[in-house]
């Protein structure tokens, strides 16, 4: 019943048109987009990951010390932390597109 529901929801409502879509569209582009919140494709949440995990191993469960603790995480995220998480994104989406090149086993 869910499913048939979703199908008829998505029959009837149309998808989002997004401003950056069609000015990538009339430069000559497609935007692709990727599974939000996926560490492997989105850089994003690897640098995340840098200030939550320094903000747990400092944790003394006070707002004054997440605050301070919160801009000493921030700092670990630098440049190179940022170039990383886009050097092993990129690396993890050749591999997918590589794997979507080769042909199925039969």
């Amino acid at each position: 019943m869910q499913a048939e529901l979703l199908a008829v929801c998505r029959q009837l409502c149309p998808k989002p048109a997004y401003a950056l879509d069609r000015l990538a569209e009339a430069a000559g582009h497609h935007i692709l987009r990727t599974p939000q919140y996926h560490p492997e494709l989105q850089p994003i949440e690897n640098c995340w990951a840098v200030v939550k995990n320094h903000c747990a191993a400092q944790c003394d469960y006070t707002m004054a010390g997440l605050r301070v603790h919160l801009e000493d995480g921030f700092a670990k995220v630098t440049p190179a932390t940022c170039q990383a998480a886009i050097a092993a994104m990129r690396e993890e989406e050749d591999r997918y597109w590589q794997e979507d090149m080769e042909e199925p086993e039969e």
